[in-house]
């Protein structure tokens, strides 16, 4: 919402941003272009509004994850103290005032630390300031033909009329159309950039170093190139196209064990770089692979950083065809300083064929959401036929991912885990506090 005043009598003008349908469903091929939308529209939404109107049913831990994550970035762009964060719990599936009550306490004040505020005519909220001392008001409302909807929904909509009439900025005024293409024209260029070498080299100049994205969708590759800001030494091993560090015997890193890190793409070898996406600076990644397997060249596993809407959102891949035994850990920094460590072990059934095609295509694959800090780490045997046989070994399943374990300056509130089609999802949130490491045997 944008309130604003005429010139004259003292009344507002507000300007409505609606983001209806966010979030829902989307077809198959287009769940990643939804994905990217929503992101833009609720970020353009949120950097033109003074009033941001978050609408939750019960709470679910994603509905959570955004209300912080929009907490921070509100606090993080309001410098005057200015913007405001109301979030609606419209619990419109119940009907008793006693189920009201208890969602509150799990929805409001367990989960954020929510205050009970109540003026004389009987009007409630709760308020909260978990985050950067940056308050946010929950308002609550429920069945409009229950009996908590009588008690709850008619105060709650004058509380919110009357939150909005006394808003301080009267004499804000403000052009839609300018606001938004001004948005625009700021934002868009962080979500595009020249793909072509032509483009990218009048753009860029011919020498630069690029790191490269590669997309891959309905068979259709998409690369897009970004110029490298900060410079990375590589280890003396011969750097492959998509193997960023080599385990030979070159290598004089003083480690317990042998050690690289990610490499920039030169801008002579863009034309030769096939199928692995890399990460972006600031973040280091570090592989510290097992003793054991240090056996034929091509056993030799890849690492690779797949950036799918920001520095924020991408997904990294482990690969290590034909290894029966794999321990990995990756540690990601901030500004040089440790952020979190992921450590993962895969462990192939004793049984299964080396020769098998999807033996030679195993992978992990970790998603990292910098938005929520969570992560989700994918045990994937990339073929079909592994998909197959998996699904007719599920007892078996559990030795795929052996152990996982969060440690350094991480711990982990909650680990769910899941199968679906084929596939062990391990699902925990970060928090960057430093603690003692937890672990969890799958």
């Amino acid at each position: 919402m944008l309130p604003s005043s005429s010139e004259g009598e003292r009344h507002y003008t507000m300007v409505v941003l609606d983001t209806q349908g966010f979030q829902r469903a989307a077809a198959a091929p287009f769940i990643l272009d939804r994905s990217i939308t929503d992101e833009f529209i609720q970020a353009m939404v949120v950097d033109l509004s003074d009033i941001v109107i978050y609408v939750v049913n019960t709470l679910r831990i994603a509905d959570q994850l955004k209300i912080r994550f929009l907490q921070k970035e509100m606090a993080s762009k309001d410098t005057e103290n200015k913007k405001k964060l109301f979030i609606l719990h419209n619990f419109m599936h119940l009907f008793e005032t006693t189920d009201v009550q208890e969602y509150i306490k799990t929805d409001i004040i367990d989960a954020f630390g929510g205050k009970e505020i109540q003026n004389p005519e009987g009007e409630l909220w709760y308020q909260s300031k978990m985050i950067s001392k940056f308050p946010v008001v929950h308002f609550i409302m429920a069945n409009a033909f229950s009996e908590a909807g009588v008690y709850y929904n008619a105060k709650t909509i004058r509380l919110i009329q009357k939150f909005i009439g006394t808003y301080p900025t009267t004499s804000r005024k403000i052009n839609m159309t300018e606001a938004v293409m001004e948005h625009l024209h700021n934002v868009l260029p962080s979500y595009f950039y020249p793909t072509s070498l032509k483009s990218r080299a009048e753009a860029l100049g011919a020498n630069q170093t690029f790191i490269e994205v590669v997309q891959y969708s309905q068979n259709v590759i998409t690369r897009f190139y970004k110029q490298a800001t900060h410079t990375v030494q590589s280890t003396k091993s011969k750097v492959s196209s998509w193997l960023f560090g080599s385990l030979s015997k070159e290598s004089k890193k003083q480690t317990p064990h042998d050690y690289f890190e990610i490499a920039y793409v030169p801008s002579e070898e863009l034309n030769s770089s096939k199928g692995y996406i890399r990460l972006v600076e600031p973040r280091k990644l570090q592989y510290l692979p097992m003793d054991s397997i240090s056996g034929r060249p091509d056993y030799f596993p890849k690492i690779s950083v797949d950036e799918l809407i920001s520095n924020d959102i991408w997904k990294l891949y482990i690969d290590a065809p034909g290894s029966e035994d794999i321990q990995w850990s990756v540690q990601f920094f901030e500004n040089d300083l440790p952020l979190f460590t992921i450590q993962a072990r895969r462990e192939l059934p004793q049984d299964y064929s080396q020769k098998s095609s999807a033996f030679r295509k195993a992978r992990d694959v970790l998603h990292i959401d910098r938005f929520t800090d969570s992560f989700i780490l994918h045990n994937v045997l990339n073929a079909r036929e592994m998909a197959y046989t998996i699904k007719t070994q599920e007892r078996q399943f559990g030795r795929w991912v052996r152990h996982v374990q969060i440690s350094s300056a991480v711990m982990t509130d909650t680990i769910k885990t899941e199968y679906i089609d084929g596939v062990i999802i391990v699902q925990g949130k970060l928090r960057t506090t430093s603690a003692n490491s937890r672990s969890t045997d799958l």
